[in-house]
């Protein structure tokens, strides 16, 4: 099953002060916290996890009821035209 590819900009490290109204430290402090210094290294990914992870079937099944699962909460959520 193939999945789009999803492409992110550079992440900017900072350490600047953190947003003081976020309950999660900075991703800055997270990296210090692990004793980098700065973003590692790492080599590209050739396979999603959920294709390492799990048989075709199965990521089918989850799929399909994930997308029920939102669609159901969709229709509960949002009202269109009214």
């Amino acid at each position: 099953m193939g999945y789009a590819s999803l492409t992110h900009p550079p992440i900017q490290f900072s350490n600047s002060n953190d947003d003081p109204d976020t309950t999660h430290p900075s991703f800055g402090k997270r990296l210090a916290n692990l004793r980098f210094a700065d973003i590692p290294a790492f080599d590209k990914v050739e396979a999603s996890a959920i294709d390492r992870l799990l048989a075709p079937e199965a990521i089918k099944e989850l799929t399909a009821r994930f997308d029920d699962e939102w669609r159901q909460y969709a229709r509960r959520r949002v009202r269109v035209g009214q």
